[in-house]
Order: C-alpha cells, then structure tokens, then sequence
C-alpha cells in the first residue's frame, strides 16, 4: 500500500481547514504599507486570465490586512494579466526575453553543485514555453514598477497566503 495515497488526502484536508479558518481571523495594520516615504505603495498581482478563482482568492488574503492608514491592502492592489504558456504568439521570441541561456547563468542564480559537476558552464539551455511566458509576465511587472509613480511596489504571484510572523 502507498502511504502517499492515505497521507496526502489527508494533508490536503488540514491545510484546506486552516486556511479556512485563518482566513476568517481578521488580519492587521502592517506599517510597511501605505502612501508614505519609504512605504510599499502599491502590490501588482501576476495572475493569468484563466484563473479566476486565484484572483478571487488572493484578493480575499490582501483585503484581511490593512495598510499603516487603516486602507485595506486590496485597495493598493492591481491585477497583471500573466503571459500564458497556451497562447503561442505570446510566448514567441522577443526582444525582452531570450529563450537561450547558458547552465552558466542559471548556476549565478541558483547554485547546485550538482549541475556544475554534469555540466559545463556555455552548456545551452532552451526555455520551456511556460519558462518562457513566466519570464515575459516578470518583465511586464518590472516595467509596470519602472514607469509607474510609487517608490516601492510588492509583485506577488496569485497563489500567495500570508502567516503570523
């Protein structure tokens, strides 16, 4: 027998209770938000058009937490329409996002010994179509922060909840 099969039913179970729960405990005024200097001024949600439901749900999790002034967070809160993996000409080369990089590049970002012994660093790598659309939605956030007005801008994924602490 798979434990698998029995454990994760069940993890799945408490983890949808305490979200449950978690999200009918108001949550606080976190100093880091509102219209002041050196305040977050604005969060961008990346969330893709296809998923709703995400929306719906994140934008539950921001509006239990309110900004320095007492505003709900959903209020400093704008969606960004992902790049999606499904549409073909959206995740066509551009100029903004390469789809070729070096095992090298990656291995800047996120060491692993484990590459670096298989691999030599000029080894080419071809982004995935999804790599490529999530690449294309993070340039997007960037230049929506570089040309807009707020100094401070918190980009989220659509699947984020927050915890105490």
């Amino acid at each position: 027998m798979n434990l698998n099969k029995v454990v994760r039913p069940m993890r799945t179970l408490a983890f949808r209770t305490w979200r449950s729960l978690t999200v009918s405990v108001p949550g606080v005024r976190i100093r880091a938000f509102g219209g002041g200097t050196g305040q977050i001024g604005a969060i961008m949600v990346v969330n893709l058009d296809r998923r709703p439901r995400r929306w719906r749900r994140v934008t539950r999790e921001l509006g239990r937490f309110r900004t320095s002034e007492g505003v709900p967070l959903t209020s400093i809160t704008r969606r960004l329409a992902a790049v999606d993996a499904r549409d073909g000409r959206a995740v066509a080369a551009t100029v903004d996002v390469d789809a070729m990089y070096r095992i090298g590049d990656h291995l800047y970002v996120q060491p692993d010994a484990r590459l670096a012994e298989c691999f030599a660093e000029d080894e080419p790598v071809r982004m995935t179509r999804q790599e490529v659309a999530v690449a294309r939605s993070h340039v997007e956030a960037w230049k929506g922060v570089a040309t807009g007005t707020d100094e401070y801008v918190l980009v989220l994924e659509d699947d984020v909840w927050f915890t105490p602490g």
